[in-house]
Parts: structure tokens; sequence; C-alpha cells
């Protein structure tokens, strides 16, 4: 599944405010936990009490239910020379393969398996954000931007990119983190293989992150 380009967002999303409180799907909410046991504990380690797996797992969680139900998170765009804030609605789908940014009746849908890299400016520095946007933030921003890049299906260029700004420093954190493992668990899945997922960081790559597109929607 590849990248859409900007759609209609359909009756049910653009009737959904941001902050509304969605019914999860019971099939989606039942199977949280065993795709986390699937993604944390491969079927061929033994179960075990680690601290950080119990963390991951517990994180891991509360994120799928949040992105599953819709979060609220803010997008930072250049425009000309300004940057403009919205405020949209982030959510994950079912199969947790596949995430969509909404706002104002119009949608775009990126496959995790696409996904790149997801920076944020206190671990990868400035070098890999656009100057205009790392400029229009406050000291207390500085710590929450995040920018996701990823590859695009056809069109004028082969990698996008989107800045986003997260409401405090662990909700960042979490953010890149599950974005990881859910990348790496669908490029396994599109493999055909169940890989088991290392979480060790790569340098941050600044002549990937020039050649994505900042602008892409909305």
């Amino acid at each position: 599944m590849g990248v859409a380009a900007l759609v209609p967002a359909g009756v049910c999303c653009a009737e959904t405010a941001v902050n509304e409180e969605i019914q999860l799907m019971p099939k989606a909410e039942d199977s949280i936990e065993l795709e986390i046991q699937a993604t944390l504990m491969p079927s061929n380690d033994p179960e075990s009490n680690d601290p950080e797996k119990e963390r991951l797992r517990t994180s891991l969680k509360d994120f799928w239910t949040q992105s599953l139900r819709g979060r609220p998170i803010k997008i930072l765009r250049e425009v000309a020379s300004a940057v403009e804030r919205s405020e949209v609605n982030f959510k994950l789908n079912s199969q947790l393969d596949q995430f969509r940014i909404e706002q104002r009746g119009a949608a775009i849908e990126v496959a995790l398996a696409d996904v790149m890299e997801v920076y944020s400016l206190e671990d990868d520095g400035a070098e890999v954000f656009p100057q205009g946007i790392v400029a229009s933030l406050t000291e207390e921003e500085r710590p929450l931007l995040m920018r996701v890049i990823y590859a695009v299906k056809g069109g004028k260029h082969k990698m996008a990119s989107v800045c986003l700004l997260e409401t405090t420093v662990a909700s960042r954190q979490q953010f890149s983190e599950t974005m990881r493992v859910l990348h790496l668990k669908a490029v396994a899945a599109r493999k055909g293989s169940r890989s088991h997922i290392s979480f060790e960081r790569l340098p941050a790559q600044p002549e990937v992150a020039s050649q994505a597109s900042g602008n892409v929607f909305f």
C-alpha cells in the first residue's frame, strides 16, 4: 500500500471533531495485546519479564489505542516566508500498517513500510529540519518537534515529509519509538517474514532529509 494523494475524508471523518471520542472496533481493540506480543516477543523467544520490554509494551498499547481512535497533533509547514500551524488528527488503521492524517475533510495516507525516518530536533539536530520551521519555535517547543520522512510512489518527489509538534517530550518520544516499531513490523510483513525487531537507532542522515519535500498536504 503506497501513499495516497489528497483525498476526501468521507462523511464520517468530516463530521468527527479532532477531540471527539470514537469507539474502537472490537477486532482492533482485542488484537492490540496480541500484536504487541508478536512484535516484542517473537515465537522463537522465551517469554521474558525484561523491564524494558514491559515498558515498551505499555507504551505501545497506549499509543496504538489512542491512534486507533485518533489523536490530535499539530502540523507545521512553510508557506512563502511564514510558518503555518494547524491541529490535525493522526490515526492508525486497524491493521496497524498505515497512518492517516486528517484535517478539514481532507486526508493523506501513508503505508508504515514506506516511512524512512522519524527525526526529532532534540535527538537529531536542526540540519535535518527546514530552517524556517526551526526558527519559528519557542525554546519550550524545540524538544517537541518531529519530522516524518517517507517514500512516495510516483509523483514529482521520491520522498516527502511532514513536520509535527507534540504536546510533551514524553509523547514525542512515544510517537517516535512506536512509529519505528510499526515501520519495522510493516517492512517484515511486506517481505513475508517475522524478523526480530532491533531498537538500535541509526545516525541522522541530512542528505536524505534534504531530498524530502517539506510541504506535502493541507
